[in-house]
């Protein structure tokens, strides 16, 4: 919800806006004559250096500062692979669905203490935990306490996460740089964990990529 960029251009009210279908530009109505807008920023960092700045960068709450980053590994789609394709691991984006399983089940244990270290290790998953999975696991809970516990879960789960900013930015990244090795590790994102946040907007982008 933060600025990123600002357009000039029209000297009267604009009505309407539209997303070209690359992505890549931005067309606005309100004079005679409709306007086409860049979206990418004119001075963009340098993406030559050493990865872990730019992967730690992609992190960032600022999205004015992340926005400028995004565009220019956009631009340069080989590091961008580099960098997502060393640090990004499928396997690793969910918990196993049976540890996930384990530990929804002792949520409704006898002993309040295996009660108490369930709801904290799937807190502590974070954005590992998919959500689909915890909704459902609280519509087939038997409990109103389950059903608080997993709310509890939910509403962490629902916040902010450096993390899920950072797999979306580099999702957004590989969609604008269309080219066939950024749309081989959608791909191959698309396979991680049903549900995850890698699989669901790595999806996401096949799909309008593939329009």
């Amino acid at each position: 919800g933060k600025q990123v960029l600002t357009f000039g251009g029209h000297d009267s009210q604009v009505r309407d806006v539209a997303f070209t279908r690359d992505g890549r530009g931005l067309v606005a109505n309100a004079d005679l004559a409709p306007t086409l807008w860049a979206l990418t920023p004119k001075d963009l960092p340098a993406v030559d250096g050493p990865p872990k700045p730019l992967w730690e960068a992609l992190a960032t709450e600022d999205g004015a500062k992340a926005f400028p980053l995004e565009w220019a590994l956009a631009n340069h789609p080989k590091v961008a692979v580099k960098v997502f394709g060393e640090r990004v691991h499928p396997a690793d984006q969910a918990l196993e669905r049976a540890r996930f399983d384990k530990l929804a089940g002792d949520l409704d244990s006898p002993r309040f203490a295996v009660r108490e270290v369930a709801e904290k290790e799937l807190t502590k998953a974070g954005y590992r935990v998919p959500v689909a999975w915890l909704r459902a696991a609280r519509t087939a809970a038997k409990s109103d306490e389950v059903r608080a516990r997993l709310d509890r879960v939910l509403a962490v789960r629902a916040k902010p996460n450096a993390e899920e900013r950072r797999l979306s930015r580099a999702v957004q990244v590989l969609e604008l740089g269309r080219t066939d090795e950024t749309k081989a590790l959608l791909q191959a994102w698309s396979k991680a964990a049903e549900g995850s946040l890698l699989a669901v907007e790595a999806k996401a982008a096949l799909e309008r990529l593939g329009r």
